[in-house]
């Protein structure tokens, strides 16, 4: 899959994809660019904030709408689940799409999660091996990662509530698959969507393409954006992206 397309330096959150350009006013209104101040002043009162993830917005009218559009796209286009093990990507361009205004530190853990994210994608090893689950909310599956599936790489797509990892739909396409998640945002979506979909608790993190939110990295010294580790994953529950390929 080439990652350059859909994330080369356009932090404005345009729609990228022909197919949904209806649902621009949407994506650019609910992932809004922020100033590193108004993360800091929704850092301070994270507790107070309410984002519009309610899963009853999708039950009726434009969410609907935008949700079945989104459905019907990435059944006509997945190629199907065959292989037992899976990797499982959560909102894997959310650092794209919250258009946070990034620091030099920020932009370059961006690319090397980037970079990560490639090699990972494009490896025939991992090629291989795995199939491709994609976990994602409409809005950026619109904007961006449904450019993805229309390459024909991704084995099948479960949509998740805006800003948040529960997921609009039970599904039960991994059961009895070995599962390895990846994306954003650790102990937010990525980790909701995980326990969702694994309650067993046997599937691994990729602990270094596994990203950390702004929100709760502690100190916020030149205002991290990704936190890589280390992070205090067990071994027993993670592993690194190179023991994939």
């Amino acid at each position: 899959m080439e990652l350059s397309e859909f994330v080369s330096g356009n932090r404005k959150n345009t729609v990228l994809n022909r197919l949904f350009f209806k649902w621009e006013e949407r994506v650019n209104g609910v992932f809004r660019p922020q100033s590193l101040d108004t993360v800091y002043r929704i850092i301070r009162k994270r507790e107070q904030i309410m984002f519009e993830d309610d899963i009853q917005f999708y039950r009726s009218g434009q969410g609907l709408e935008l949700l079945r559009e989104c459905r019907e796209h990435a059944q006509e286009r997945v190629k199907g689940l065959g292989k037992k093990e899976v990797i499982v990507l959560v909102h894997p361009l959310c650092a794209h799409m919250d258009s946070v205004e990034m620091t030099d530190y920020m932009r370059k853990d961006l690319v090397r999660y980037e970079e990560g994210l490639r090699v990972l994608l494009n490896s025939p090893e991992v090629r291989e091996r795995f199939d491709f689950v994609l976990v994602e909310m409409p809005e950026s599956y619109a904007a961006r990662t449904s450019g993805w599936v229309e390459e024909g790489d991704i084995g099948d797509v479960v949509f998740t509530g805006l800003h948040s990892g529960e997921l609009l739909e039970p599904t039960q396409i991994l059961n009895e698959r070995d599962m390895y998640f990846l994306g954003g945002y650790l102990e937010r979506c990525l980790s909701a969507t995980k326990d969702e979909l694994d309650p067993s608790g046997n599937a691994k993190f990729v602990r270094d393409l596994s990203l950390r939110s702004p929100q709760d990295v502690e100190g916020l010294v030149d205002s991290f954006l990704l936190y890589f580790p280390p992070f205090n994953f067990p071994e027993e529950n993670s592993v690194h992206s190179s023991e994939l390929y």
